[in-house]
């Protein structure tokens, strides 16, 4: 193979990733760990230095062999890094406790180049705090902070200084470990407008303060240890609270939207939720089947309930419903509190016993006494399971749809059946096939009677030679009769078994069932007969054609065998002590006249002629 060295020299020496722009080189550093950034400098000139203005950071410690490696890698990075290009976010995960020098050393040069994002994910097992640099930035936007072990972490005690934050993320840690009447913590974060706190602990303290003025989305998801939250944000619009054990809960009055998974009816709902309008409320009551609800139960939820008067869309779990419908007599004695809802949702517990759970009409009433325009949807419950008996009429329904879709399969196969076509396009070369015969068989009679009247033999030979070539004809034709035959025979058997296997379907089926399916293909049905009919005509027809000029042949050459006995020497007839004495002794002998009749043609091309003729009989 021939190399065109000239090109592949170019095709080396073109860069095409050093022809991209440096914002799109950077948005692809960004994507990767800071690591594979600086190796990245290997891959041409251009790429040397690109990594040292990246602005997005990524440090992992799962990139290195250990803590000390990665610390290194931090600090020479850091070092090298060009001081002029901003830091637009940071994300840092490691082992280990966040006390260590390189996270401090990282979150300070972070801040100094007035990062936006922050993210920190530690992975530590052992107590430990994180450092008061981490909560102290004018520039950040976005912080997020957890641990991924059930490990204390513990958070600083003062107000956090984030003038600039808008969302704040904080999992697995302690807020609060020691003996404190009040806690704050997001005082200063006057911006702040998303809190999501999940698996956190406040703990030892009497007063949890949420205070942020421009609040509006408060998550507070498995917190331990709570005794009073107090939430001051006048903003906050949407409240949820998921597995939290709270005491007490003071919330702003302007909350419109407000979710609540627990395990029992929180007793710190008051009437201070005037302008709510959705509302999502999930008690699980039972720790087990086998507990069951009691009047305390009841009564503590329906007084729950009266808070959420205000409410234009209600959504609670089956097991609310169910609680306070064992209970009649208590929502007897409270009137209907929702004057304005237009939605009542009865969510699915996932309980395999869901679908036993009936309103009564004493909670119907309660709910929707004041509002009989509201929509009611319970439509996420789950089925009842189905008897013996649905299985068992399931089953026969099946079988049934199948059967009548084989039917219908096969019907429309009759529509246009195959064997009408082949039918029809035998037909003529039935016709030629038999008037061949007819002309051949004729023709060897009329040759037969001059070979009888001729004298000698060696005058016999041009007659002998039409007799050979006649007879081989015949064979050719009948050959073609009996591939008709074989075709006609397989489409019968075909359309006969279509027929069989609609007939045995339609057995399956009742009587009314089976009249219905067959009513649009009572013309097919017709059809198929009179197709069957006709292919059993032609199949006899051909058959009795074939029969009979094989019993023709036979005839032919046991007349001729007999016949030929005295007029040829001896050594050329036939022996009459083999076994064989039908058409195969008739053969040979006509093999030991062709040999003789060939041996006084001088002409190479007629031997050659007969020889072939010969080989077709």
């Amino acid at each position: 193979m021939d190399f065109d060295r000239d090109n592949i020299r170019l095709v080396v020496d073109e860069d095409r990733l050093s022809s991209l722009p440096d914002e799109l080189i950077h948005r692809i550093l960004h994507c990767n760990d800071t690591k594979y950034a600086v190796q990245t400098s290997l891959l041409s000139p251009r790429w040397r230095f690109l990594w040292k203005s990246v602005s997005r950071l990524n440090f992992s410690s799962r990139q290195f062999e250990n803590l000390p490696k990665f610390s290194k890698f931090v600090k020479k990075f850091l070092l090298h890094r060009n001081h002029h290009v901003e830091v637009s976010s940071l994300n840092l995960n490691f082992h280990g406790a966040a006390s260590q020098f390189f996270v401090r050393n990282i979150a300070n040069y972070a801040f100094s180049h007035n990062v936006q994002e922050l993210t920190i994910v530690s992975d530590a097992k052992k107590h430990h705090e994180f450092p008061l640099c981490l909560f102290n930035s004018p520039t950040l936007k976005h912080f997020s902070l957890r641990n991924n072990f059930l490990s204390t972490c513990i958070t600083p005690k003062t107000p956090w200084d984030f003038p600039a934050l808008t969302t704040l993320y904080l999992g697995e840690i302690t807020l609060c470990d020691d003996n404190r009447q009040y806690v704050d913590l997001f005082s200063k974060c006057v911006n702040l407008q998303t809190i999501t706190l999940v698996n956190f602990i406040v703990k030892h303290v009497e007063i949890f303060e949420i205070k942020a003025p421009r609040l509006s989305n408060l998550v507070l998801k498995d917190g331990k240890f709570l005794n009073v939250v107090n939430v001051v944000a006048p903003n906050l619009e949407n409240l949820t609270i998921d597995c939290c054990f709270i005491k007490s809960l003071n919330a702003p009055h302007g909350i419109a939207c407000l979710c609540y998974s627990g395990y029992d009816p929180p007793q710190w709902f008051k009437d201070g939720f005037h302008s709510l309008e959705t509302v999502a409320i999930n008690l699980y009551f039972r720790f087990s089947i086998d507990r069951p609800y009691n009047e305390e139960d009841a009564r503590s939820t329906i007084n729950m309930l009266q808070a959420f008067h205000s409410t234009r869309f209600l959504t609670l779990n089956i097991d609310i419903l169910e609680c306070i419908s064992l209970f009649p007599d208590l929502l007897s004695d409270h009137p209907s509190p929702f004057g304005n809802l237009n939605c009542l949702n009865i969510e699915s517990s996932m309980r395999m016993d869901d679908y036993k759970i009936k309103m009564s009409i004493e909670a119907r009433n309660f709910f929707l006494e004041n509002c009989p325009s509201a929509t009611l949807i319970m439509a996420h419950l789950l089925e009842p399971p189905p008897t013996k008996a649905m299985k068992a009429k399931e089953a026969r329904e099946k079988r049934k749809a199948n059967v009548i879709a084989n039917i219908k399969s096969i019907l429309k196969e009759l529509q246009t059946p195959p064997e009408q076509e082949n039918m029809l396009a035998r037909k003529p070369a039935k016709e030629r096939t038999t008037v061949a015969l007819e002309n051949l068989s004729a023709e060897l009679q009329v040759w037969t009677k001059r070979k009888r009247m001729q004298g000698e033999l060696e005058k016999k030979v041009h007659v002998i030679e039409m007799i050979i070539r006649l007879k081989a004809h015949v064979r050719v034709a009948l050959g073609e009769m009996k591939i008709i035959m074989k075709q006609e025979n397989d489409d019968l058997e075909a359309i006969v078994s279509k027929r069989d296997q609609i007939c045995s379907l339609g057995k399956k089926l009742s009587k009314r069932l089976r009249l219905a399916t067959f009513a649009p293909y009572s013309d097919q049905f017709v059809e198929a007969s009179r197709l069957i009919s006709c292919l059993r005509l032609e199949t006899f027809s051909s058959r009795q054609i074939v029969a009979h000029y094989e019993k023709y042949m036979l005839n032919y050459n046991l007349t001729y065998e007999n016949s030929s006995k005295d007029k040829v020497p001896p050594e050329w007839q036939p022996s009459t002590s083999s076994s064989s004495l039908g058409c195969y002794g008739a053969l040979q002998h006509e093999l030991k006249l062709l040999v003789l009749i060939m041996g006084t043609r001088t002409n190479f091309h007629e031997r050659l002629e007969l020889h072939y003729c010969w080989r077709s009989t």
